[in-house]
């Protein structure tokens, strides 16, 4: 996938905090989708970068536990798309039900309100933005627990 340069320099911009935040884990978040999901990785200094879309099919729980060995995660984070009611549709159980897999001693699944992540991702024609969307969802758990 060729990757556009401004828009990476504005991704980046973006993100850049300005207090350090400091986690006691690695953590991955995840937009899972039907057809595609975004991953994204932050750091325990709180370095937030999107590592991968990927189709939604039977190797995307091998690339999910790769990336928990290889990244040393203590927490994922799972999107989910709750409805307009804040209630769980279809692929909110289905999410829930996904997420068992990776559940682990060392390994904590947590769930964050999702809605609006792809939306408020900048998008080009046929661009694929799961990943950044991943991104969101790394800063809706940083917001929702308080870490800035």
């Amino acid at each position: 996938m060729k990757v556009n340069q401004k828009i990476l320099k504005n991704l980046k911009l973006e993100h850049e905090h300005q207090e350090k935040i400091e986690l006691d884990t690695n953590v991955l978040g995840v937009d899972y989708g039907s057809k595609f999901t975004g991953i994204a990785f932050m750091g325990k200094g709180g370095g937030m970068i999107p590592l991968q879309v990927c189709k939604s099919d039977n190797t995307l729980v091998g690339v999910i536990k790769n990336y928990i060995k290889e990244k040393e995660i203590g927490i994922l984070v799972m999107g989910l798309p709750l409805g307009q009611d804040g209630g769980l549709n279809p692929l909110c159980k289905e999410i829930q039900r996904f997420s068992k897999q990776f559940q682990s001693n060392t390994v904590r699944v947590e769930f964050i309100n999702e809605k609006y992540s792809s939306v408020l991702t900048y998008k080009q024609k046929d661009e694929r933005i799961d990943d950044l969307a991943a991104l969101r969802i790394l800063e809706f758990y940083i917001a929702d627990k308080k870490l800035l």
